[in-house]
């Protein structure tokens, strides 16, 4: 849960307080193996029985995050910065040496990189690959397709 507070906190201070108290953000994606497409559903197929929405929202109202460091939060890992294996490892031996008061502070600093999005293209790294948007809100007029597909169905476009 942690982290899902710090993001929320990072959205009052990014794009405004939430439209009521105690909301948690709405999690969408942005962009998807480098493109602004919808899913291809041949690959994404999560669940049985699944929607996805396509959205407009105005961009002041979304806050962008890298996937992949989003995992490294979630994992309340140090997120180094680092653009290749030699950064990597220096940083987290940078990180592991700090008095443990300290640790807490550069962790929660370091997680800011979460929001550094732009592609770093490298075999091993793939920074900006994937971006995910936050909403705290979603209003019916900012829906502008609905897609579903069921398991063994051809997909469906509702709305």
């Amino acid at each position: 849960m942690t982290a899902y507070r710090w993001m929320r906190g990072q959205m009052e201070r990014r794009i405004g307080p939430a439209p009521v108290a105690d909301a948690y953000p709405i999690w969408g994606w942005y962009r998807r193996d480098w493109q602004h497409k919808r899913p291809d559903f041949r690959y994404y197929r999560d669940y049985e029985d699944q929607v996805c929405l396509e959205i407009d929202v105005p961009e002041e109202q979304v806050l962008l995050s890298d996937f992949e460091t989003w995992n490294g939060i979630l994992n309340e890992g140090y997120l180094s910065g680092a653009r290749n294996e030699a950064e990597f490892d220096a940083g987290q031996a940078w990180y592991d040496a700090l008095p443990a008061q300290r640790k807490q502070r550069e962790l929660h600093r370091s997680w800011t990189r979460v929001f550094e999005i732009g592609p770093v293209h490298d075999p091993s790294w793939w920074i900006g690959k994937d971006v995910q948007g936050c909403i705290w809100e979603l209003r019916q007029e900012q829906i502008k397709h609905v897609l579903r597909v069921r398991k063994g169905q051809r997909m469906e476009q509702l709305f």
